[in-house]
């Protein structure tokens, strides 16, 4: 023990006697610049003092001299030559804070902030402390963007000085600009307590439990300011809190907030106009409509265009309480206050006043006046033409709608290609003629929200034309970008590659949680003191770290991280991944290329989003419904095969979807073979036992196979499961006519009588009149019942399909045609043939 005692006294002495001849090591800079990274034993705290009770001596004489020279220069202007004397200084006496501190200080008046920043930090590390100092580097460090480093030296002046409150409230608004509202809001706290007090404290404080969401903890704060310190309150304090008290529905306690100020804060009991309106919007929530009203009647004598938001406020107020009639005074404020209509919200509201009303006119006349006043082209023009399209579908215009987007492309594309000299009859986009362009998605300088909005308005008036010419140049720029950067991921190494995918991963998970990564300060990363920001640093391993450089770095080359708000790189759908409106869209492409006949074209548009996408995205469904129009294309072009396939993987996933199954049929109907297809549907009856499509494809199959019993067994299982679906009623009744006309019956009456009497509770379910009357009509004729077939058939001429493709007039015609002839009335069929039959 005492050998060893003796060996650390030693070693002790040894390295004072070094630091003597050498200065510092760099293990001893480290130990007073990181103090928590120190390792082994409690150590004894360097207090800058001697055991005596004298300050250490940290400047040799030499290194003295040396700086009284350096200050001298600097003093007469010669700042490089101070600088390489005060370097000389720092290797002379490296733990002495005074020669970084004028290094800073020469570099500061020399215009280099940010290097004068760093010395006065290294300075501000070193014996003595000076809390002025980490004051000023706080303000710095501010000023140059380095927030975290803002916090972390206002820190070292909260620590040093616990009532210091300018630096805690400097450190709590930093906090708050950094988005860290947790530590901002107990920051805040310290403060309030001490100084409880403070109104300012109290408002900001209040507002950040608002952002929050916790409405209980500031409506308490706000209360407890009032009641306690009565002299420190504005009307601000009452402003917020009659807000809070009335996005809770407490309007009642939001008048007495207001009632109480109007006494106390105001001596002529005259309220500023937001408090007079607020007391007026509670007043109309308690049904006190004639103290509302006079509430409001300030609001109408202002000035319109400068509370444009209180009187939209109001007059959206009387729309909720059922008073459309008493809202139009304030919008038709708002309309007539001379203000520039330039803001869509602002359209819509009026917009919805008028149709609220009653007044379709006047909301179609607004927007037709918005419109002469725009300039051709613009956003707003097109903004506002969308919304009138959209006003126009709703109230039942579609053609009036259609002409007037086609118009608006028109103008578009004269406006986009005007300076260009040579009119080519292309689109804006290049893909489409100049009729119908649109404007192709960002490339004519129209925003990316404003493209998708047109082409749903195109597919809702089904346009499909003008819709793929609106939304192929974008389909076809995303495909390009994400098939570069897969490319380029590709050349990469695998390690890469995974992390990538990796990232992919947690970008979808973050924006199904309705989360986004926060974004990387590349400001804080050149900060020199790093300590600020060490909570932030992760645990990888450095590999790992590595590769998620990388794939940052390819991800902002290829603007993978942009989320599809702008029309920044030429209109690609860069929210295809994640936003649900841009895949519909997508796929709704793929569907109206087959619509219009380009197969080969929505084929390869499905192969590429499949190879792109599929394991991208994270809601299957998706995947599924492109390969649903996959199949739809293999069905029409006959290749059966590759068409089963691609129905297969969809309908195995979803056993209990009727529009997948009801594709899958069409595709094992086409294929014809009835023992292949029972294996496959037996196959998935078994494991989806509840599933009411595959019993009555069950059911279908069975009848084609003309085993009627077992085809009941399986229609019977889909009727206990939906007993007054039209088609399983259709199903049950075909099903027993059937049975009854084989030779097998035991009861033939009884089975004609069970199948006619599902017709009449299948009429009576159907929503289509025409078809129960054709089908009814149609299951008489088959039996040769032909006084019952005749009036049912003649019910269906009578009646109307809901579409074209539905009509059953024909077929009706030509099978009542046929009865005629049977009974010799061959001038009634002639007739009948000639009216319904004529082109």
């Amino acid at each position: 023990g005492r050998g060893a005692r003796r060996g650390g006294d030693g070693s002790r002495r040894q390295s004072a006697a070094q630091q003597q001849v050498f200065g510092a090591g760099v293990d001893d800079i480290d130990a007073l610049l990181n103090p928590k990274a120190r390792r082994g034993g409690r150590r004894q705290r360097k207090t800058g003092k001697k055991p005596g009770g004298q300050p250490l001596k940290l400047m040799s004489q030499e290194a003295e001299a040396a700086l009284c020279s350096a200050t001298l220069l600097y003093a007469s202007g010669r700042n490089d030559e101070a600088l390489a004397q005060l370097m000389e200084v720092v290797r002379l006496s490296p733990n002495a804070a005074e020669p970084y501190h004028t290094i800073g200080t020469i570099y500061e008046a020399k215009g280099n902030p940010r290097k004068a920043l760093d010395f006065y930090m290294i300075a501000a590390h070193l014996p003595p402390k000076d809390l002025d100092l980490w004051r000023r580097l706080a303000s710095m460090s501010t000023e140059q963007g380095f927030l975290r480093q803002a916090i972390y030296c206002l820190n070292k002046v909260v620590h040093g000085d616990r009532t210091d409150v300018h630096a805690q409230w400097d450190r709590a608004v930093l906090y708050t600009d950094l988005g860290h509202h947790k530590r901002a809001i107990a920051a805040f706290e310290r403060i309030h307590d001490l100084r409880p007090g403070d109104a300012e404290v109290t408002k900001v404080l209040s507002r950040l439990y608002f952002r929050t969401k916790d409405v209980r903890k500031a409506t308490a704060l706000l209360e407890h300011h009032i009641a306690t310190y009565p002299a420190e309150v504005d009307l601000t304090h009452v402003n917020i809190l009659a807000e809070l008290q009335m996005d809770v529905g407490e309007h009642g306690r939001a008048a007495a907030t207001i009632q109480h100020a109007a006494a106390a804060l105001c001596p002529d009991g005259q309220l500023p106009i937001d408090l007079q309106v607020k007391a007026g919007m509670c007043a109309l929530r308690q049904g006190e409509e004639a103290a509302a009203t006079e509430s409001f009647q300030a609001l109408l004598a202002e000035d319109a265009a400068e509370y444009a938001d209180l009187l939209l406020q109001v007059a959206q107020l009387w729309l909720d309480v059922g008073r459309p009639a008493d809202a139009q005074p304030y919008f038709q404020a708002v309309h007539g206050s001379g203000s520039p209509l330039d803001d869509a919200s602002v359209w819509a509201a009026l917009a919805t006043g008028y149709r609220t009303a009653g007044q379709i006119d006047e909301a179609i006349q607004l927007y037709q006046n918005i419109l002469q006043g725009l300039e051709p082209g613009s956003a707003p023009y097109t903004e506002a033409t969308l919304a009138l399209a959209n006003l126009l579908c709703e109230v039942g215009h579609p053609g009036q709608a259609s002409s007037l987007l086609l118009h608006a492309d028109g103008m578009d594309m004269s406006a986009a290609g005007g300076g260009g000299g040579g009119g080519g009859t292309k689109g804006a986009g290049g893909a489409g003629s100049g009729t119908t362009g649109a404007g192709g998605a960002g490339s004519g300088g129209e925003p990316l929200p404003l493209t998708l909005r047109r082409a749903q308005l195109l597919l809702q008036l089904g346009q499909d034309e003008a819709f793929l010419n609106t939304m192929m140049p974008a389909v076809e720029a995303t495909m390009d970008h994400y098939q570069a950067a897969d490319f380029q991921a590709g050349e990469l190494p695998p390690a890469v590659r995974k992390a990538l995918r990796r990232r992919d991963r947690r970008k979808a998970m973050l924006a199904e949680r309705g989360l986004s990564a926060e974004p990387r300060d590349t400001a804080e990363e050149q900060a020199m003191f790093q300590e600020a920001v060490a909570r932030s640093q992760d645990r990888r391993k450095a590999h790992i770290k590595k590769a998620d450089a990388q794939a940052e770095a390819l991800a902002a080359m290829t603007d993978l991280d942009t989320d599809g708000e702008g029309d920044e790189g030429g209109g690609v759908l860069t929210g295809v991944l994640r936003d649900s409106q841009q895949i519909e869209l997508l796929i709704s492409t793929a569907r109206a290329l087959v619509r219009v006949g380009r197969l080969d074209d929505a084929l390869h548009l499905c192969n590429r989003t499949l190879d792109l996408f599929a394991k991208r995205w994270m809601d299957k469904s998706k995947r599924d419904s492109v390969r649903m129009v996959a199949a739809e294309v293999h069905l029409q072009r006959r290749a059966l095969t590759e068409a089963l396939q691609a129905v297969k993987a969809a309908a195995v996933r979803w056993p209990h979807s009727r529009v997948v199954w009801n594709c899958a049929a069409r595709v094992l109907a086409a294929i014809g073979a009835i023992g292949h297809t029972a294996k496959f549907v037996r196959t998935q009856r078994a494991k989806h036992p509840t599933s009411v499509p595959l019993m009555l494809l069950s059911g279908h199959i069975c009848s084609a196979q003309a085993v009627h019993g077992d085809a009941l067994t399986h229609y019977f299982h889909a009727y206990r499961h939906a007993p007054q679906h039209p088609l399983t009623l259709l199903c049950l009744a075909v099903a027993f006519l059937n049975q009854a006309m084989s030779r097998k019956v035991g009861d033939r009456h009884e089975g004609v009588l069970r199948g006619f009497a599902f017709l009449r509770e299948y009429s009576t379910q159907s929503q289509r009149p025409q078809e129960a009357a054709y089908n009814m009509g149609r299951a008489a004729h088959q039996l040769g019942l032909l006084h019952l077939a005749v009036p049912l058939y003649e019910t269906a001429l009578r009646e109307t399909g809901n579409s074209a493709a539905t009509d059953l007039r024909r077929e009706a015609a030509h099978n009542l045609a046929l009865i005629y002839k049977r009974s010799g009335a061959h001038a009634l069929a002639r007739r009948l043939l000639r009216q319904h039959f004529t082109v």
